[in-house]
């Protein structure tokens, strides 16, 4: 058996698999994350194996807790099943799914649902100077409302590509697994100069929640801050572990920051309507 082992913050994970291809892949998909050339110490973290055959399983603790005949089914639901074990490790953290970008090291934050926009618009902006932080998990300390890096590749259809003559040197494609013929997901590497770095959780400045709108055009409008709290409160893993004070620690945030609302349609177009809201003396 061939084996990965890595650490997630501080959760460490080992995954053996008969494949050395799949584990391949779930390197790419944590490529950011520490890796371990001899065992981790895993007792206070996660362990799977993986066996790849015409009808493919993965166990956990010994037992069998997924089998799929689809390989991609495989890769996702691992890559699902360590997410919900993060989540359940930093449950002290408030966790909103929204991608995190910086300038001059304060965050914006543009929660939003899958398919909304927000990687193929967090990819044009790095690719104009500014540096990643997520695209998947912002992890908020609810002490010092601070967010905490936590790159991942962006996930990206051949269709997004597309709109982005060349990756670098912000970027660099690597090949995920295929969708279908039709739909092929990859995976897009940012580079690390262009990461904010992993142990520096910062301020956030602004919120923005974004919308891909292909029928319309890119506006940008400001929102009520408890119009904000409403829909972060939305947008969160783990509000209901907060309770009442999921909606103090919001108040806090919003408090401090500019939120706003983005409906977007062209990339190049929403991008310096951006820049000139955090950097308009640099606009050419």
């Amino acid at each position: 058996m061939h084996k990965l082992h890595f650490k997630i913050l501080n959760l460490p994970i080992r995954i053996e698999s008969n494949s050395p291809q799949f584990l391949q892949h779930v390197g790419n998909i944590f490529h950011y994350f520490k890796v371990f050339r001899s065992n981790p110490d895993v007792d206070d973290g996660a362990s799977f194996c993986v066996f790849i055959d015409q009808i493919s399983t993965i166990s956990h603790r010994n037992q069998v807790i997924y089998q799929s005949s689809c390989y991609r089914y495989v890769l996702e639901y691992l890559e699902y099943k360590i997410y919900t074990l993060l989540i359940d490790r930093f449950s002290d953290y408030y966790l909103i799914h929204a991608g995190v970008i910086a300038h001059d090291d304060k965050a914006i934050v543009l929660p939003g649902s899958s398919g909304g926009g927000k990687t193929t618009l967090i990819a044009g902006m790095l690719k104009n100077g500014f540096r990643y932080l997520t695209d998947e998990i912002g992890i908020i300390d609810p002490h010092t409302l601070r967010v905490y890096p936590f790159p991942k590749p962006l996930n990206m259809k051949i269709g997004s590509l597309s709109l982005f003559d060349n990756f670098e040197p912000e970027m660099e494609l690597i090949n995920k697994h295929e969708m279908s013929i039709e739909d092929k997901i990859h995976h897009v590497l940012v580079k690390s100069s262009s990461i904010h770095a992993m142990d520096k959780p910062i301020p956030v400045r602004d919120i923005i929640f974004v919308r891909y709108d292909p029928r319309g055009k890119s506006r940008l409008r400001p929102i009520s801050r408890a119009n904000a709290i409403f829909e972060l409160a939305k947008c969160s893993f783990n509000h209901y572990r907060f309770k009442k004070k999921g909606i103090d620690i919001l108040e806090s945030l919003v408090r401090g920051c500019r939120c706003y609302q983005l409906r977007f349609a062209d990339v190049g177009k929403t991008v310096s309507l951006l820049k000139h809201l955090w950097c308009p003396d640099k606009l050419e």
